[in-house]
């Protein structure tokens, strides 16, 4: 399994479709093509820097 590097403006993408209640975590990450325990990291990540 290959380690992937999304960009700040890519988790900053992502997090914002959740945010916005457009799509389910499990949809953003079939579209994005990211494993949604990432996506659940880099959104407590970003709470917890706010």
């Amino acid at each position: 399994m290959s380690k992937r590097s999304y960009s700040v403006e890519v988790k900053f993408e992502i997090l914002k479709a959740l945010e916005d209640n457009q799509y389910s975590i499990n949809e953003v990450a079939s579209i994005y093509k990211v494993h949604h325990s990432s996506i659940l990291e880099w959104k407590h990540k970003f709470w917890r820097n706010i």
